[in-house]
């Protein structure tokens, strides 16, 4: 991989949990929306950016287009949604064994052309991808000593693949934990229970090899289920839950920053039926630990939103009568007081999930930085010996 002819604009950040890690698609909805995000809400952020599988098209039956030209626009979008920042890059829906016309593994092209518009990737990776893709990460990791990040499933971590198998792996990454950020990832908890969900990863901290070497630590997960009907649903946000109680009730060496996955379920598929069809539409709408989701077909009613006009004025009657609804936080409820003001006219689905992309992003800042300033430690608790010291 070629060097870039200037330095990346932004050095890795050391353990600087809590900070939020939102895993996104690299859709046009959610790098608008990272793009529309604050710059005080922007300082607390370290997108993880996931490829999107190419989509499929039904009257081809077929993939809508080459690998080569579907990663070949993300460069010119993924540095306008976070030009001069840093962030993680997830390939792993693209093919491990895809390449550029030139060649080039399609993670290195994609890392060496963002590093030419500004933007600082970090290569993900995890214990189970090919040994290729581990040749390809633990050579970009190597680039201007930018490290990678270590992206954990549930059934990947350590207490369940075993340590030897774990140090195995960091051996052929040939990375210093020093230079990894450490994900572990929950994936879909909308049907978990959380106390399960807590003694898991708190069981995982209190046992992780090198608990203090890890250039940071990060929890993430999502209480979106991937197929919710048409109608209203309240989800209750269990990752926010489960991070809430690791920071205030428990005592850990090492408290991991928060990730989640915006509004979306972790599976790309999620949203299948939207894009197929063009006829569904869902808006979120992020409200403290909730997320209320109401889902319709376009041009007719929702059920149990308590309105018969179309589906997206409908949808946002029902957000605006909400006792929860705050008007003025940003352009999301400026959109929903105008669509539940006009009755009528469709608006397009991905103006609204970029608006709700945006502001849950937004909310869990604002959350973070809260949660930060309520909870911050006495002088005693700074103080208390860590474990590696000895009890």
């Amino acid at each position: 991989m070629t060097r870039p002819n200037h330095e990346p604009s932004v050095a890795p950040r050391p353990n600087d949990e809590p900070r939020y890690v939102p895993v996104l698609l690299t859709k046009q909805a959610e790098c608008l929306a990272l793009h529309d995000v604050s710059w005080a809400a922007k300082q607390r952020i370290t997108p993880l950016f996931v490829v999107t599988p190419v989509a499929w098209s039904y009257d081809l039956d077929g993939p809508a287009s080459s690998v080569v030209d579907h990663v070949a626009q993300l460069p010119s979008r993924l540095a306008s949604a976070w030009s001069g920042g840093r962030a993680y890059v997830d390939t792993q829906f693209v093919g491990d064994e895809q390449q550029m016309d030139d060649g080039e593994p399609v993670l290195s092209w994609l890392v060496e052309q963002c590093d030419e518009l500004g933007l600082t990737l970090v290569p993900v990776t995890g214990p189970h991808r090919p040994r290729s893709h581990e040749a390809v990460v633990a050579d970009v990791a190597r680039l201007d000593a930018r490290g990678l990040c270590l992206r954990l499933s549930q059934d990947e971590w350590p207490t369940r693949t075993g340590p030897v198998e774990f140090r195995r792996m960091l051996g052929r990454l040939a990375t210093d934990p020093l230079h990894i950020d450490l994900v572990l990832d929950l994936g879909d908890v909308s049907s978990a229970d959380e106390e399960t969900i807590s003694s898991a990863v708190i069981y995982e901290l209190a046992v992780l090899p090198f608990p203090d070497a890890w250039r940071s630590i990060t929890v993430v997960g999502s209480s979106i289920p991937m197929l919710h009907p048409v109608g209203v649903r309240r989800v209750h946000r269990r990752e926010w839950t489960v991070h809430r109680r690791l920071v205030r009730d428990v005592v850990l060496d090492r408290h991991p920053g928060f990730g989640d996955y915006g509004v979306s379920n972790p599976d790309p598929r999620s949203e299948i039926d939207a894009l197929a069809s063009r006829r569904v539409v869902t808006v979120r709408h992020t409200i403290g630990g909730d997320v209320v989701i109401v889902r319709g077909q376009l041009h007719e009613p929702i059920p149990s939103a308590g309105n018969d006009g179309r589906s997206v004025p409908a949808a946002a009657l029902w957000i605006r009568s909400n006792p929860d609804f705050v008007a003025g936080h940003c352009a999301f409820e400026d959109a929903v007081q105008a669509a539940a003001a006009r009755r009528d006219g469709d608006d397009s689905i991905t103006a609204w999930r970029r608006l709700a992309m945006r502001h849950h992003l937004e909310v869990v800042v604002e959350q973070l930085t809260a949660a930060e300033t309520h909870d911050s430690p006495s002088p005693s608790e700074t103080t208390r010996e860590r474990r590696r010291g000895g009890h």
